[in-house]
């Protein structure tokens, strides 16, 4: 009886006080404080709430991930021996496949940090965890977003872009399947559609969105996908907080040569030696040389 008393009653109240303290200092920005209590006074403990203290902890890593550099992806082994074992406890739980999927996609972006040599076994079991977090919830949006980062990730972008449709006929007021349906169309090369969406209202005025629309650029070396850039980004400059900006201005600069477009470029530099005179050196240095201005000016 007494056994019974303190491994089903009093122990879980005291793991749960640890637990409460552990959310306090999330909510009051001390997560690493927040994480130490629970590896040490609350994950080796074993009681009737195992399953919810363990999730509770991957609950607390995505609440830091934003506050402590690289802690997603520093953590996502052990966040996944903890999500096995929540599963083995709790079969029926939609939620511990969904991050099971989201954080084997995390070894899988990162499989050179993890040193892993069967990527293809990484990318089964995450599209596994997506398809049985489907079968167990198959309308929800959390779930169709999974499943589109995941072929996103593995290079499945027409895929991707077909799953989109779906995830905006459960939620058409999704920002976030918008903006995924503008990244697989991106890597698909279908510049004419990423124009059609952002004309149809998406706001893509966001550092985030600009970082990750130029790093596709990058990865997928298309022009188009520069000149579409440009565009956007030269759009903007009708408001100051654009305009006054010199970084803002020498970023646009390297993206319209990437770009090829001579008469924004123009423009441009017309523009930063017009406001930053002070600036032509540092112009200078990105286009190579001031003769590079002058052959530019003269065009």
């Amino acid at each position: 009886l007494i056994s019974f008393i303190w491994f089903g009653c009093l122990k879980p109240l005291e793991i749960n006080k640890e637990i409460n303290w552990a959310d306090y200092y999330v909510r009051t920005n001390q997560c690493q404080k927040a994480l130490e209590k629970m590896e040490k006074n609350v994950l080796p403990t074993s009681s009737v709430i195992n399953s919810y203290a363990k999730l509770k902890y991957v609950e607390m890593v995505e609440n830091c991930n934003q506050k402590i550099t690289g802690l997603k992806k520093a953590l996502a082994p052990k966040v996944i021996s903890l999500l096995e074992e929540v599963k083995e406890i709790r079969p029926y739980y939609t939620r511990t496949y969904i991050l099971l999927g989201k954080y084997n996609n995390t070894l899988i972006e990162n499989k050179d940090y993890f040193n892993i040599k069967d990527i293809e076994e990484i990318k089964e079991k995450a599209d596994n965890y997506f398809e049985r977090a489907y079968q167990l919830s198959p309308e929800r949006e959390d779930i169709i977003l999974g499943q589109i980062q995941n072929d996103i990730i593995l290079g499945r972008y027409q895929s991707a872009r077909e799953k989109t449709q779906e995830c905006l006929k459960l939620n058409p007021e999704s920002k976030y399947c918008q903006w995924l349906k503008i990244i697989s169309n991106l890597y698909l090369g279908d510049i004419k559609k990423v124009r059609e969406d952002i004309e149809k209202g998406f706001n893509i005025v966001s550092e985030i969105y600009f970082s990750q629309f130029k790093t596709i650029c990058e990865e997928t070396k298309n022009i188009e996908c520069f000149k579409e850039l440009t565009d956007i980004l030269y759009s903007l400059m009708i408001y100051d907080e654009y305009r006054s900006n010199p970084d803002y201005h020498f970023d646009l600069v390297n993206i319209s040569i990437q770009g090829e477009k001579e008469e924004t470029l123009k423009k441009l530099i017309t523009d930063i030696l017009g406001r930053f005179p002070e600036l032509e050196v540092k112009l200078n240095e990105e286009l190579g040389s001031s003769d590079k201005i002058n052959k530019k000016m003269a065009e």
